[in-house]
């Protein structure tokens, strides 16, 4: 492993390297994966539930009919894990997605992970880990 490699590391002492640098034009700088998890969004009727198509340490898409506004904050529990208890976070809704009925992208809103407890940061980027492919 080089020293760039090694620099690179993961600061909770994983040994895995960090993603190149996004290209021009690409706004991502974490590794996202295409992943189902069951998310449940607090609704005014009780919670809803959805499910990510990806999903990152900052954020995911969660694939749903729910409307919501741009900058909407909103209460999610994830199911990690089919073991424990959902862990609560907030999402702000950062863009919307409303398919033309052509069927090639599901309809859904892409949220920022804000206030996300260490705890839970540390699981979606062990999560994260299992799922990616290792960089070359």
């Amino acid at each position: 492993m080089s020293t760039d490699d090694r620099n690179a590391l993961e600061p909770m002492g994983l040994s895995r390297p960090r993603r190149p640098a996004p290209r021009l034009g690409e706004r991502r700088d974490r590794v996202r994966c295409e992943v189902r998890i069951d998310i449940d969004v607090e609704g005014e009727a009780g919670p809803i539930a959805c499910v990510t198509r990806n999903l990152s340490e900052m954020g995911a898409f969660l694939v749903t009919e729910l409307e919501r506004p741009l900058g909407s904050l909103l209460t999610l529990s994830l199911h990690l894990d089919a073991d424990g208890a959902p862990i609560r976070c907030t999402g702000e809704v950062r863009w919307v997605r409303r398919s033309n009925g052509s069927g090639d992208a599901p309809n859904g809103f892409g949220v920022r992970l804000v206030r996300l407890d260490p705890e839970l940061k540390r699981r979606i980027q062990l999560l994260l880990l299992e799922l990616a492919p290792l960089d070359e």
